[in-house]
């Protein structure tokens, strides 16, 4: 094992695989729904759509650790681009001939989807066998920087591509996946999972019991899921805000979560070594909770864009806190599951941000609804800090 990230073949195997990966994704993230309104004519039909996309990553969410966990890991890697590369070249046809239904394009989102999540727990188990425990943190940290840097580049070519024609799009983002596979093909790290005789169900008890029993990750998990409801709820509100009268301020503000969050996941393996677990998260949370409470004051574009980008500043290493600590006290063959069930729990939570919002401001309005999601954040916060440890 190499003692730095940039002569370690696989990991930059691994590194280019995702970026392209990642970067075919937000392609297709802004091409999708688009295609879908202009195919189907019929803005529930694509709601529908998009609801299968997002839908699927937590129907099939603690099933893909499972198969992180039974098989050879680059082999799952490998054949979920293959699969999605696939699909989305299906779509690529549909767009240039036409003929896109809306069963045809909900089946195909959520068998991408459930293809990603797939190849997303198999990835990060892998990640610690091809850099070693001690590099670990630093490769999260270089993962992080790499996937907030295409968040900001990604909507920006998707978007060009788009001008020339959906089809356009969506073969980039099959190209993207070929390409992802055929790096991955080349790893030679040995990344085959021990022999799991337990059937299914018995495998997810397993992995979600590994996260719960221990105080600190099942804190830390809890944790993160409130935040990402308050992420998402905010981010909803400040749509409804300004987007119908300035949808350049709402872009502002969105796009300052990305800039915070590249600045934050440069930083991020210096404040992971530097502070505590129990400072970061109080750090987070704080940071959260009186961005919020700003923008409920003095709801301006500069005050949202502020407020919404302080805690991605910290984002980055409080996610290094809790990867760390999951390959500290989880077994190398339930990683894949452990991270399913952390997965699910926090993308779950998410969900409930945006109809949460959307009653909250028939009745408190923007800046009630902004300081009590301020508010959740800091009693999220006080109740994660006492359970984290170095």
């Amino acid at each position: 094992m190499t003692t730095t990230l940039w002569r370690n073949t696989d990991y930059l195997l691994y590194w280019w695989s995702r970026a392209s990966s990642v970067l075919g994704s937000q392609v297709s993230y802004i091409a999708m729904p688009l295609f879908a309104v202009s195919a189907l004519h019929n803005a529930v039909e694509a709601s529908l759509v998009t609801v299968c996309g997002y839908g699927s990553g937590l129907l099939f969410a603690l099933h893909a650790g499972v198969v992180g966990d039974r098989f050879n890991r680059k082999l799952v890697m490998v054949a979920a681009d293959l699969a999605r590369a696939i699909l989305v070249g299906i779509l690529a046809w549909q767009a240039a001939v036409g003929g896109a239904s809306v069963w045809s394009m909900c089946l195909i989102a959520l068998s991408v989807g459930a293809l990603s999540v797939v190849f997303d727990s198999a990835a990060a188990a892998a990640l610690p066998d091809l850099v070693g425990e001690g590099l670990f943190a630093r490769a999260m940290a270089r993962n992080q920087s790499r996937d907030f840097a295409l968040a900001m580049v990604g909507p920006l070519l998707g978007g060009a591509l788009l001008q020339a024609g959906p089809k356009w799009a969506f073969a980039a983002d099959a190209g993207s996946y070929v390409i992802s596979a055929l790096l991955l093909a080349f790893l030679s790290t040995k990344l085959t999972a021990d022999r799991q005789p337990q059937r299914t169900v018995a495998m997810i008890r397993d992995g979600i019991r590994a996260v719960v029993q221990d105080r600190v990750l099942g804190r830390l998990t809890v944790y993160l899921s409130a935040l990402n409801l308050v992420l998402t709820g905010s981010v909803f509100a400040t749509f409804v805000k300004f987007g119908t009268f300035s949808a350049g301020s709402a872009g502002i503000a969105v796009a300052a979560q990305a800039v915070g969050g590249m600045l934050g996941s440069l930083a991020a393996e210096r404040i992971r070594r530097r502070l505590s677990a129990r400072t970061i998260v109080g750090l987070h949370g704080g940071l959260w909770g009186a961005g919020l409470l700003a923008i409920a004051l003095v709801p301006t574009t500069p005050v949202v864009a502020m407020g919404l980008g302080l805690g991605w500043l910290v984002a980055p290493a409080l996610r290094l806190v809790l990867g760390t600590r999951l390959i500290e006290v989880v077994a190398p063959d339930m990683r894949a599951r452990a991270n399913s069930a952390v997965s699910l729990s926090t993308a779950s939570l998410s969900l409930l941000g945006p109809p949460i919002a959307g009653l909250a401001g028939g009745v408190l309005g923007y800046g009630g609804t902004m300081a009590g999601f301020g508010l959740i954040a800091l009693t999220a916060m006080l109740g994660a800090r006492p359970t984290a440890t170095r």
